[in-house]
């Protein structure tokens, strides 16, 4: 290295390098004297180099910051989950009462009648409803239930159907 350089690092070393502290009765007397081999040297905390590493209070800080970071996300985990539910049941339930009324169309005008269905083990409640068959159509009004965590949902879907 270049002689300032070592120059430079030997003036640092040496403003380190602690004084011997001596007591006598109260008197605290400074000898001026540079440790020796069976003394240890001291430098002052901190000088020469920054102090590396979290305080407790920053850590503190950290974990709530991740705290409140990860109940949030659980609380739309929650939310999110239960929007998929209800409409995997709106689906289920449109897709019942389509399936009616292409079942009492099948059967025709004068065979297709008013009625209601709650499957054993299902969560829906079916009921429809056969009206007018006046000129040549009938209306069709199925209604499909279901409870849910908001309470009770229900789907209607209505159709007319030539006789």
């Amino acid at each position: 290295l270049n002689t300032a350089v070592k120059a430079a690092r030997r003036q640092r070393r040496a403003a380190f390098v602690c004084c011997r502290w001596q007591s006598s009765g109260d008197a605290i007397a400074r000898t001026g004297e540079k440790f020796t081999a069976m003394n240890t040297t001291m430098r002052r905390a901190g000088a020469g180099r920054a102090r590396s590493g979290l305080t407790v209070v920053e850590v503190l800080v950290a974990l709530v910051i991740v705290t409140v970071g990860l109940l949030g996300m659980a609380g739309s985990t929650a939310l999110a989950l239960r929007t998929t539910m209800d409409a995997a049941r709106r689906r289920d339930a449109a897709q019942r009462a389509a399936s009616r009324i292409a079942f009492l169309a099948a059967q025709g005008c004068a065979v297709a009648s008013s009625g209601i269905s709650s499957a054993s083990g299902a969560p829906f409640t079916e009921q429809w409803v056969v009206r007018s068959r006046a000129g040549g159509f009938m209306t069709v009004v199925d209604t499909v239930r279901w409870s849910s965590a908001r309470g009770s949902r229900s789907y209607s879907l209505g159709s007319a159907i030539q006789c």
